[in-house]
């Protein structure tokens, strides 16, 4: 025992400062260690704490004069001749214990690992997040040293893999400039799932939840295919491309709807024609009917 007094010059209050048991488990602020070193109290080290550890040697430090900073890393071999790791080694972790009444259980981790083959001055190095109700949980996340995160796979392919559902109310997608698409659905009530620009000023597309109908340049549709609005070039406001080519079906401005067409369509079958109507020229046969089954569906 090594015990010193209140004050210098004082031997006869004395306070037990660290113990040695015969065992050679060795105390500070603690006369009864269970560990080869026990400290009650706080503990400083100026430099590196390093241990060994089936095939590899570890070590952790504080190293960092900007900020408060810790890390732990891993060679193969000893201290004395360390080697490098390999593609698979774990480098270091973090583990959360709770304690259940017998025993503590690991319930949560951060744990790193090498992911890839290992050059001078190249360790790749992955992430992966644990979570459960004991024995070190499951892998719910997954950060490669690609970048790439996964979440439910632990090999992801690209920058977000998701295995399992997502939920959100918005999903946007943009290029490297600014261009910009959304995918939504209604805020709050979710009536109706639309893509539309970043400012919601065009939905380009909608469709209502309670009846299914799609909508085109408009937010209501109040029929299967609701299409408000003419192409670009304002030709037609629907196009139906038989053959990728020269069998174009177009909609002419005379056509109110495709049952206005339906009707005409059939006139024109029986053999009448309404003055001033002008019926669909095609230029492939193929395509025509094509066209004309997709119409009588509606």
């Amino acid at each position: 025992r090594i015990a010193g007094g209140s004050a210098d010059g004082d031997y006869t209050t004395l306070s037990d400062f660290m113990t040695i048991l015969n065992s050679g488990k060795v105390g500070i602020g603690t006369t009864a260690p269970s560990y080869d070193l026990e400290v009650n109290g706080t503990a400083r080290f100026m430099d590196s704490i390093m241990y060994t550890l089936g095939t590899g040697f570890y070590m952790t430090k504080a190293h960092d004069t900007n900020r408060p900073y810790q890390y732990i890393g891993r060679s193969r071999g000893t201290s004395a001749a360390p080697t490098a790791v390999v593609d698979g080694d774990g480098i270091g972790g973090i583990g959360f214990r709770g304690y259940d009444g017998s025993g503590y259980q690991i319930s949560a981790q951060i744990l790193a690992s090498v992911d890839g083959a290992v050059a001078a001055g190249s360790v790749p190095t992955r992430l992966n997040f644990t979570t459960g109700t004991g024995n070190g949980g499951g892998s719910r996340m997954t950060i490669t040293s690609s970048g790439n995160v996964g979440i439910g796979t632990t090999a992801p392919g690209q920058k977000l893999d998701v295995v399992g559902t997502v939920k959100g109310e918005n999903f946007r997608l943009q290029d490297s400039g600014s261009t910009i698409w959304d995918m939504k659905i209604t805020p709050g009530s979710g009536d109706y799932f639309w893509i539309s620009d970043s400012n919601d000023t065009n939905k380009n597309l909608v469709i209502a939840k309670s009846t299914g109908q799609v909508g085109i340049g408009t937010t209501a549709p109040a029929a299967p295919l609701h299409v408000v609005g003419k192409s670009a070039g304002g030709a037609h406001a629907l196009l139906v491309d038989g053959d990728g080519g020269s069998g174009d079906q177009p909609f002419q401005d005379q056509y109110d709807s495709l049952v206005d067409y339906r009707r005409r369509h059939q006139v024109h079958r029986h053999g009448r024609r309404p003055g001033g109507y002008r019926h669909f020229e095609s230029r492939r046969v193929a395509a025509r009917r094509q066209f004309r089954k997709s119409v009588d569906k509606v």
